[in-house]
């Protein structure tokens, strides 16, 4: 038997950021499309101990440079931030036990932006010629071969044994990677054990994500007049789940990389492929996403929350793109998919307190990365950064507009994207004055200021209820976490790595950052300004998109805005 392992509190990561200042302002209106730059004075009264902010909102869809987002007064910034000297950095190592998910970028964009050869019958999807009769009638010892990327990103057939049939799930290992005799957890290989706890997991997860969300693809046929015996391409009711080294990247030590990916071509026969102009994809005619063996092995916490995730992806390609035809933007569904995990992994046993729940996975790199912006998803490496606020969205949406009830709203209904959460905004009763994609952005940052348990905050918990057949009542719940927590501080290396001061900081989020480039659409950065600090002079552009809005936070951690 293998040994478990749980995840240690996830790496913060260094990126391109820029301790505020006051940066030179560009000489020359001419044509500048951001106006003239005016000169301003907030005076505000304090009472002992509370402390003035300063948030600056971008809720445009383009990027405002930063020269033009306005600048304070020198002197300005909290006791930690010190200077005005930039700082580049890349270095996205991670400490041991410590993985880094990255995104698989081709299955992101295919799924942002599909061809469109999908069908609809009967109010359900079609998108098959004719259905893969191979995988219903597969037994545990059979063997198939799979369509992958290998590390060049071409595709390649990968052998693998169908080691189980459960209820809802086929498992199915690359004979690279399986082992029965291992008994180590760095050995990229997978036992049979592994494999039936993988499926036990996703028994429990599929009436429980179905019931909530709909279902995955299901073909319409005459033979099946019963919706709920409706198959998908692969004319089998249960989700194959393929177990391989995503991207051939393993080595013992590994502690970065993709640790699942659902990826919409293969709910495309291949002859349409070929004959739509997307013959480069290949693919596997299933209903099937794919998991990594090494973090499986490792972190099998964290791949049972990646079950509920790349399900999402799952049924939200049938639902929003194959059904309704609309493209969703990565932030939008990447942020459903966390927001899966963050209700629906407690139910599974990986509850918020769990290292593999992404409140630890996002929170502590949200709380210094929350300047990138929620709608332009960053590449690469710097993708972390991207799942980081959009979960940190999702998750203060939630806690504050209606919880579970809310997410649901935003899935059934018929948008994508901004227009998805407006439409289910304008259905919340919370707070009717918040009902719209920018309202709500421009709210966002309360919840970082805000540590209570009452308005705008991250730190209550939100409670909803329904019946799921086969399983009862089922709480659908988001936990409240409080921002300032210990577990969601920025560390130590943190601060080394962007050469900044500490100072006073002790915990929350990382105040006085900005991005060189400027603010990306729907971001936000934050100013503190020093204990008792009053008055406070600065300069805003004239048709600069960027919004400031000020605060003052109170000695019991309450927020005001002024």
């Amino acid at each position: 038997m293998k040994r478990r392992v749980i995840i240690l509190t996830t790496t913060i990561l260094a990126a391109v950021v820029l301790l505020c200042g006051c940066p030179q302002t560009p000489s020359g209106e001419g044509s500048n499309p951001y106006g003239s730059e005016t000169t301003q004075t907030k005076n505000v009264t304090l009472a002992a101990n509370e402390t003035l902010y300063l948030v600056r909102v971008n809720p445009s869809s383009t990027t405002v440079p930063h020269a033009y987002t306005g600048t304070t007064a020198s002197g300005s910034q909290a006791a930690y931030m010190q200077g005005s000297r930039s700082v580049f950095q890349q270095n996205l190592g991670a400490e041991e036990d410590a993985p880094v998910i990255r995104p698989h970028r081709a299955s992101q964009e295919f799924n942002a932006n599909p061809p469109r050869f999908a069908e609809i019958q009967d109010g359900r999807s079609r998108s098959v010629l004719g259905e893969n009769h191979g995988y219903a009638a597969c037994a545990v010892g059979d063997t198939g071969q799979f369509w992958v990327e290998n590390s060049a990103k071409v595709m390649v057939q990968k052998n693998a044994t169908l080691k189980v049939r459960s209820t809802w799930a086929k498992i199915w290992v690359a004979d690279d990677n399986f082992d029965d005799a291992s008994n180590v957890n760095d050995d990229n290989k997978i036992t049979a054990l592994q494999a039936d706890d993988l499926a036990e997991k996703f028994d429990l997860i599929y009436p429980i994500e179905t019931a909530f969300f709909g279902t995955e693809m299901r073909k319409a046929s005459a033979n099946t007049p019963n919706p709920a015996d409706v198959k998908g391409i692969d004319g089998d009711d249960r989700i194959q789940i393929l177990v391989y080294d995503i991207d051939d990247d393993y080595p013992s030590n590994q502690s970065g990389g993709t640790f699942g990916y659902f990826w919409g071509k293969d709910e495309y026969t291949q002859a349409q492929l070929d004959s739509g102009g997307a013959s480069a994809y290949k693919s596997n005619e299933a209903e099937i996403f794919y998991l990594d063996a090494h973090f499986l092995d490792k972190y099998p916490e964290t791949m049972y929350s990646t079950l509920v995730h790349e399900f999402q992806h799952m049924i939200h390609f049938n639902r929003k793109t194959l059904r309704l035809g609309r493209n969703s933007e990565t932030w939008y569904n990447e942020m459903l998919s966390m927001l899966a995990e963050d209700m629906i992994s407690p139910l599974i046993e990986v509850g918020a307190d769990n290292s593999g729940h992404p409140i630890n996975m996002r929170i502590p790199t949200f709380n210094v990365y929350y300047i990138c912006g929620l709608t332009s998803w960053l590449s690469g490496n710097a993708a972390v950064y991207s799942y980081s606020v959009a979960y940190a969205f999702g998750a203060y949406l939630a806690r504050n507009y209606g919880g579970a009830a809310f997410v649901k709203d935003m899935f059934d209904n018929d948008e994508v994207n901004q227009a998805s959460i407006t439409a289910a905004l304008a259905g919340q009763s919370v707070d009717p004055r918040v009902d719209s994609f920018e309202d709500a952005l421009l709210r966002f940052p309360e919840a970082l200021l805000n540590n209570t348990t009452s308005g705008i905050t991250f730190n209550k918990t939100v409670n909803y209820s329904m019946n799921v057949p086969t399983v009862g009542s089922t709480n659908y719940n988001f936990a409240a976490f409080n921002i300032y927590d210990n577990n969601y501080k920025v560390s130590d290396g943190v601060f080394n790595a962007l050469d900044i001061s500490k100072g006073s900081y002790t915990n929350g989020p990382l105040f006085g950052l900005y991005l060189t480039s400027g603010m990306p659409p729907a971001s936000m950065n934050i100013q503190a300004f020093l204990p008792g600090q009053s008055s406070v002079t600065y300069t805003q552009w004239t048709n600069s998109p960027v919004k400031f809005r000020w605060y003052v936070k109170k000695a019991d951690g309450t927020v005001t805005q002024k």
